[in-house]
């Protein structure tokens, strides 16, 4: 099976802006295009986690958690959240959206 690594990286930068474009909606928060490009970079870039092979039970929850540290900064960066409260806010918001 073939894995494009450009059609991956924009495929996931692309769902990452609609799902951060969404929470901000969802929150009455307007996201300036510069903090909405690097989130969505890192939300992009955090697709190259896929590449790990994962066969054991170690690397399994690694990349787990690499994906939900990620995710945090990407809400981090478009948010710029002040306080911890926020973020878990926003957090919470862009992962209801992201099940969604």
């Amino acid at each position: 099976m073939k894995i494009y690594i450009d059609i991956l990286l924009v495929t996931n930068a692309i769902m990452t802006l609609i799902m951060l474009e969404a929470a901000g909606r969802i929150c009455h928060k307007v996201i300036s295009p510069l903090r909405l490009l690097t989130a969505c970079s890192v939300g992009g870039l955090s697709s190259l986690v896929m590449a790990i092979d994962s066969r054991g039970y170690f690397t399994a929850v690694l990349i787990v958690v690499i994906k939900l540290v990620s995710a945090v900064f990407s809400v981090l960066i478009a948010f710029g959240c002040k306080d911890p409260w926020q973020l878990l806010r926003y957090f919470i918001i862009y992962c209801a959206v992201d099940a969604v």
